[in-house]
């Protein structure tokens, strides 16, 4: 089996902003990926191709979804779902009513 490889700037840039926001050193994340701390260190800088397998070890060593690794960890949006899916379905239910009470006083009449 052929694993696709990518390379993104953006990509590897999250990577490390994801890393160094979850506290964890590269040498950290290699202990807990088993990716070569070079190897590691080059994804991070855009100068190696990462594939499928290093994006699915390094989220799980951050504890994070994979698609989180190319979004910014401080992106607002998704720090309102990561808060709203700690949320019982009643307090979801309400913070929903609230969200969409918002939208309807923003829309244009």
């Amino acid at each position: 089996m052929t694993t696709k490889t990518h390379s993104t700037d953006t990509t590897s840039i999250m990577i490390r902003q994801w890393r160094l926001a979850k506290g964890t050193t590269l040498q950290e994340l290699q202990a807990q990926t088993n990716i070569d701390h070079s190897m590691l260190s080059k994804i991070e800088n855009g100068q190696r191709r990462w594939n499928r397998d290093h994006i699915l070890a390094i989220a799980d060593a951050l504890c994070v979804e994979p698609y989180q690794l190319f979004i910014s960890p401080e992106d607002q949006v998704l720090s309102l779902i990561e808060k709203l899916r700690k949320l019982p379905p009643a307090q979801i239910n309400q913070a929903l009513a609230v969200l969409n009470a918002l939208q309807s006083n923003n829309d244009p009449e």
